[in-house]
């Protein structure tokens, strides 16, 4: 199956998540998303990607408002929001640390 990044909007098995705004962003449920069933539970509402080494890996947490994937790095800092459909970064986070994440990395 192709990647739906790759894919143009229209002809992929995803279209009826894009979002009418007019850009180029999915919007659906946590439980529909390919992206979050991609990833492994962690502990809270965290998910991670599982990678084995510290420096790659990530920390995910569904954003029930925007309806998108935060992401975290290692030392627990916002890197920005993916599309929950593409995985393609969309937002730049603040790389400000999420206090409850910090907690549980500690």
């Amino acid at each position: 199956m192709p990647d739906p990044g790759d894919l143009e909007p229209d002809d992929d098995e995803f279209s009826h998540f894009k979002k009418k705004d007019g850009s180029n962003r999915y919007e659906c449920e946590k439980s529909e998303s390919p992206q979050w069933q991609q990833t492994h539970p962690f502990k809270d509402k965290f998910r991670t990607n599982g990678h084995p080494k510290e420096k790659y890996k990530e920390y995910y947490r569904w954003d029930k408002t925007h309806k998108d994937i935060e992401v975290y790095d290692s030392e627990a800092r916002y890197v920005g929001s993916k599309d929950p459909v593409t995985g393609k970064m969309y937002r730049k986070g603040d790389m400000k640390p999420n206090k409850q994440l910090e907690k549980i990395l500690r």
